[in-house]
């Protein structure tokens, strides 16, 4: 998306953003149709001589149904950061006789890391969150935090367990932001003092 034309930019920014267009409730249930035993996955796998994927009610497939609704928060802050990237960066890397791919790991990957800390963050928090998606798609078996803390909330009418593991997913959120900060500023820092060296 950052080096192409701007009309294939703005179709794959449309493309990203047409989940956006619809409730998650309805792509909940539009994963189920797909996930189904007999749905067009699974019609798809038993043609290609697989046997019954079984991906609903599944940690598979709740994940699959997790990472569609969580590609737009990673990609948009990937796209906003990648764009900013000053592109005079990797070629004086060539210039200077690194290989492509030196060049991107050396320059252009650690000025990507603001982006990717961003989207992760976004991603983890709201996932952190999810109730629907795991609870349609996934197994009663195996479920989330989310699920986990609305059961002893709701239905065990465990307040005290519940905020316990509310504070807990707090805490933890906290600690990857400031674990976040900490890793960005050196990285950035190294890839600027390393240009200016050049």
């Amino acid at each position: 998306m950052t080096v192409t034309k701007p009309f294939w930019r703005g179709l794959l920014l449309g493309i990203i953003l047409l989940q956006f267009c619809s409730s998650p409730v309805a792509q909940t249930f539009a994963w189920v149709v797909i996930l189904q035993d007999n749905g067009p996955l699974d019609t798809l796998g038993r043609s290609l001589g697989m046997d019954q994927l079984q991906l609903m009610g599944s940690v598979p497939g709740a994940g699959l149904g997790m990472v569609q609704a969580m590609l737009p928060y990673m990609i948009l802050p990937l796209y906003a950061t990648m764009s900013g990237i000053d592109r005079s960066l990797v070629r004086a890397a060539h210039t200077l006789g690194a290989r492509p791919s030196v060049a991107f790991l050396k320059v252009y990957a650690p000025l990507s890391i603001p982006g990717v800390l961003a989207g992760s963050l976004m991603v983890f928090v709201i996932s952190l969150g999810f109730y629907l998606t795991p609870a349609l798609l996934g197994s009663p078996n195996q479920v989330l935090l989310s699920q986990y803390l609305f059961s002893q909330i709701s239905t065990l009418l465990a307040w005290g367990r519940g905020g316990a593991i509310a504070a807990v997913m707090i805490l933890t959120t906290a600690v990857i932001l400031i674990a976040g900060r900490r890793f960005i500023r050196p990285a950035l820092s190294s890839v600027s003092n390393n240009v200016k060296g050049q």
